[in-house]
């Protein structure tokens, strides 16, 4: 059986392949880091300023990105990172290979389902951010926490795009006046 899944690749400075994360396309639910990944190379978006956006996955990094376009903003500004998981391993990595950097803005996942170990809810992605400002916040960064509306940035993107096209269907599909004359015409 063949599998078509997408590959994010991290490299070290030397260009080396230090982390890889595969997830599956459409609607698999696929998701595996390759074996010996090491997650302190996370998946980067290069930027040129001084502000790295902190993901959970390298696709709410892209998502994130491209709504930013669609807003008329910057999306190449920034740097964007994913931690393959709720860590900062690959965030401190980066901020140590990048001084300019000043600004953390985390934008981890919205788990407004989410439970703890007991079963009581947890917004696992949302308080581990707060942990991450108390942390970089005492190395002197200016932190911010970014929430997604729904459950991450990627599911932000889809809403969006899925609205779109059912504006676009409803301008194209036919008034019931243009409907009735076109039957009206069969009927003759």
């Amino acid at each position: 059986m063949v599998y078509k899944n997408c590959a994010f690749v991290s490299f070290d400075k030397d260009g080396k392949p230090r982390y890889c994360s595969l997830r599956g396309l459409g609607g698999s639910h696929f998701r595996q880091d390759v074996a010996n990944s090491d997650k302190s190379y996370g998946f980067i978006m290069q930027g040129t300023g001084n502000r790295v956006f902190a993901f959970e996955s390298p696709i709410d990094a892209i998502s994130h990105a491209t709504l930013m376009k669609l807003n008329g903003m910057d999306d190449t500004r920034d740097y964007r990172i994913s931690e393959g998981c709720l860590s900062d391993k690959a965030l401190t990595r980066l901020l140590a290979d990048n001084p300019q950097i000043t600004e953390i803005v985390f934008c981890f996942d919205n788990d407004i389902d989410g439970k703890d170990h007991k079963g009581n809810p947890h917004n696992h992605g949302q308080e581990f951010a707060k942990r991450c400002v108390e942390k970089f916040k005492t190395q002197e960064y200016a932190v911010y926490i970014q929430t997604p509306n729904r459950k991450d940035f990627n599911a932000d993107l889809q809403y969006i795009r899925l609205s779109v096209l059912a504006k676009l269907r409803e301008k194209q599909a036919p008034s019931p006046k243009v409907e009735k004359v076109k039957k009206q015409e069969k009927e003759r």
